[in-house]
């Protein structure tokens, strides 16, 4: 988990550039996970860069 706290900025931006896409009035950061649309080999070369 402390890779995604030290990332939180990438949910930010996430949250940022795609609250103006709605599905029946309701924000997409809203209805997904930000983390799910995540590459896996991004997922865990951010998870080697800060973890080790």
């Amino acid at each position: 988990m402390d890779v995604y706290l030290k990332n939180w900025l990438l949910n930010l931006e996430f949250i940022e550039d795609f609250s103006s896409l709605t599905y029946r009035n309701i924000p997409l950061p809203l209805l997904s996970h930000f983390y799910s649309y995540l590459d896996q080999l991004f997922l865990q070369d951010m998870i080697k860069k800060y973890v080790g």
